[in-house]
């Protein structure tokens, strides 16, 4: 009999406890609008990835700020005020 995986088999982190150890880490996505509000296909994303077991769900600022894309595709800020 073949052992189950230690990446594969449950633990308790802090209070969670995750089905599996597999966690997906933060990406900078920036894909809300200038509201703050995430796109409905962000639900989507996020449910693709659902077999992980812990999402930390993509990064937020809090300040108002705004935001130009770059010719590079990246995203730069400027004019930001406190939230």
């Amino acid at each position: 009999m073949n052992p189950i995986s230690p990446i594969l088999q449950p633990v308790t982190l802090g209070g969670l406890r995750l089905k599996n150890r597999f966690v997906m880490a933060p990406m900078t996505r920036s894909r809300a609008d200038e509201a703050g509000v995430p796109p409905d296909y962000a639900a989507d994303y996020y449910a693709q990835r659902a077999g992980a077991g812990l999402i930390v769900t993509e990064a937020s600022w809090p300040a108002r700020c705004r935001w130009r894309r770059r010719r590079s595709g990246r995203m730069a800020r400027s004019a930001c005020t406190t939230a």
